[in-house]
């Protein structure tokens, strides 16, 4: 469990840090003087979203590699016929 948590640390803090300042300028442009506490919260829960995504398609990356080399190794030793 702290590894998967310490793995979610990063992706989940660069989209905390990029979907903030996307809201900081649409607050801006909208003249807005501030960022609502709403917005705020809907920032984090996307960004703890999007990190958990990216821990999850790793996840399946890492597997579909690891079953690729398994089947390729089963097979490297294996002599082919051509018929």
């Amino acid at each position: 469990m702290k590894h998967e948590f310490l793995e979610l640390i990063p992706p989940t803090l660069y989209f905390f840090v990029i979907l903030h300042i996307v809201a900081l300028i649409r607050a801006l442009m909208t003249r807005n003087t501030g960022i609502d506490v709403s917005t705020t919260t809907s920032v984090t829960v996307g960004a703890l979203i999007l990190g958990k995504s990216v821990l999850l398609a790793n996840a399946l990356l890492s597997s579909t590699a690891i079953r690729k080399n398994r089947w390729s190794g089963m097979c490297a030793g294996r002599p082919r016929s051509i018929s």
